[in-house]
């Protein structure tokens, strides 16, 4: 379906998921439609989305949550995702050379709190990759799951690199499937989204 390949952001997210999940979630997207990312670091995931978008000329918002203070990147990531550790400019600028900024719209802080800005059933896809602790992300899920959809899904990064993830995931969503290489899980509520 996809005839061009999107202008590379360097990320930390895999191409898998990038691919099994963001394509597909643009594929099905429609103009009333509402995305949320959780941990949008420098933009990798939300740009390669948001080029897929632009390329089947539709237009859902977006929002992009992170509080872009990420103080546990190794050097070696620093280096990779060619930032100076200014991680929201990164982003932004991001944002403006793959033509994504249109369509997105930032709010930094905290993605629990922000979580309580969203109107409950309104979101179609969330992808969580934000801050990596437990029991937090346990109650970032608790905390989006009333804002989705009946028929919407839940995405998430770091699955096999997380000692606690899988049990969580199972806990929270018996019937999640994950990417081909296992880095992220997708999550169906109703009959999904993807």
């Amino acid at each position: 379906m996809f005839d061009t390949q999107v202008l590379y952001v360097p990320t930390l997210v895999d191409e898998e998921t990038r691919r099994e999940i963001m394509d597909e979630v643009a594929k099905k997207a429609t103009n009333d439609m509402v995305f949320v990312e959780v941990g949008a670091f420098v933009g990798g995931t939300v740009c390669h989305l948001g080029q897929r978008l632009n390329e089947l000329g539709k237009t859902p918002k977006i929002f992009a949550i992170d509080n872009w203070v990420c103080s546990e990147v190794s050097p070696e990531s620093l280096e990779f995702i060619g930032t100076d550790k200014d991680f929201l400019k990164a982003f932004q600028d991001n944002m403006e050379r793959t033509t994504t900024a249109h369509l997105v719209t930032t709010l930094k802080g905290d993605s629990i709190e922000l979580a309580a800005t969203f109107e409950d059933n309104s979101i179609d896809f969330l992808f969580l990759d934000g801050l990596h602790q437990h029991p937090y992300n346990e109650n970032e899920i608790k905390a989006w799951l009333p804002k989705m959809k009946a028929d919407s899904t839940i995405a998430g990064h770091d699955y096999c690199s997380l000692p606690y993830m899988p049990e969580m995931v199972s806990r929270q969503f018996p019937n999640h499937r994950l990417t081909s290489n296992r880095a992220s899980y997708i999550a169906t509520i109703g009959k999904g989204l993807i």
